[in-house]
């Protein structure tokens, strides 16, 4: 008799979780080992072609049930259901998503769960706001480095159940371009550099970000040939800094906003924009390693005391930025690269690992 596949469960609520957790269900798929069961939001299903496209022809089981209803913590009874374990990029114990109620089920019902971290810098991980120890519900906890790196706190009975997983994250979307005319005009520029910021939250004050659009607005203005493309995180728009982007658009021609929702890349993700450039700063994110894994040199800007990029350049003021622009890949950004590791290799040994787990308990 053929032994029963174990089932890996995941759920797509959004761009995040593809990106970020698509490179291990694939790898976990072409291995042929474990069965996998995909739950897909319809608010996702509707508003993103290219999951759409990338879903079809994925060869996984995927089910696209209502936003309304996987809101809902009593409807996961039934939909996890013969589910050995749960792929997730946000643990039960500290999601705070619209889809919480679903953790707070997952937790109560004792489902398994296996965590990836994805994002280089993460509240509840990388850092805390209130100085409280983080508590998680999954097994193994997948982190892309080793706990000492970060300022976050872990309770005492995480740190047996954390395995280093290198960076995981690689492009999993058919890129998009840009109009025609935008992509001859950025081509008529003699460089094109993307500036990201994360201005967002509690973490940066009114000060910094004058001092940041200040630092852009002077290499903009002595760089008329350089193209400058500002883009906020995850593209979104905040009240924060919109009225320094129409300052900032009126004083310099050279920049292009790079907004999610509107203008001329609207809808394009990091990879998309990424492709455009040749270099990028950014507030310390995961748009860093982004840059870095495709080849991008990377500086950061606003980053004081973030260990987890320490080795790359910070960006102060428009000389640095000059100085930045102009000289390439650098030996401490090939070492974080060499910090973070090959993708495919980690890729590898993290789907190996939840093989190992699930076949094992299979077996039990």
């Amino acid at each position: 008799m053929t032994a029963r596949r174990p089932i890996l469960g995941a759920f797509l609520n959004g761009v995040p979780d593809v990106e970020n957790l698509y490179p291990i269900l694939a790898g976990l798929r072409d291995g042929g080992r474990v069965e996998l069961d995909l739950f897909v939001t319809s608010g996702l299903w509707r508003r993103e072609a290219r999951v759409r496209k990338l879903l079809r022809g994925s060869g996984m089981a995927y089910r696209v049930r209502p936003n309304k209803l996987m809101k809902a913590g009593v409807y996961y009874r039934r939909l996890l259901r013969g589910v050995d374990r749960l792929l997730v990029i946000g643990d039960p114990c500290h999601d705070e998503s619209v889809f919480g109620a679903r953790g707070r089920y997952i937790k109560d019902a004792g489902i398994p769960t296996i965590y990836m971290q994805h994002g280089v810098i993460q509240q509840h991980l990388t850092y805390s706001d209130d100085g409280s120890a983080t508590e998680f519900h999954s097994d193994p906890v997948f982190l892309w480095e080793d706990p000492s790196c970060h300022d976050g706190i872990l309770a005492p009975d995480v740190a047996p159940r954390i395995r280093i997983s290198g960076f995981t994250k690689k492009p999993v979307f058919e890129l998009r371009r840009p109009p025609e005319a935008l992509a001859q005009r950025l081509a008529g520029f003699r460089r094109r550099v993307l500036i990201c910021h994360t201005f967002r939250g509690g973490g940066h004050d009114a000060n910094q970000i004058e001092q940041a659009y200040g630092m852009i607005r002077a290499y903009c203005q002595r760089n008329p040939d350089v193209a400058v493309i500002v883009r906020p995180h995850r593209g979104k728009v905040r009240s924060n800094y919109s009225q320094h982007d129409r300052q900032l658009g009126q004083d310099c021609p050279n920049v292009v906003f790079s907004f999610q929702h509107s203008g001329p890349l609207k809808g394009m993700n990091i990879v998309d924009v990424l492709s455009l450039v040749d270099c990028i700063v950014s507030t310390p994110s995961t748009a860093v390693l982004d840059g870095l894994y495709l080849g991008r040199p990377a500086a950061l800007m606003a980053a004081e005391n973030c260990r987890q990029l320490m080795s790359l350049p910070v960006i102060s003021d428009r000389a640095s930025l000059e100085a930045f622009v102009e000289g390439g890949m650098t030996d401490p950004m090939r070492r974080m690269l060499d910090h973070y590791g090959d993708v495919d290799q980690n890729v590898s040994r993290v789907c190996a690992m939840i093989e190992e787990r699930l076949l094992t308990e299979a077996a039990a």
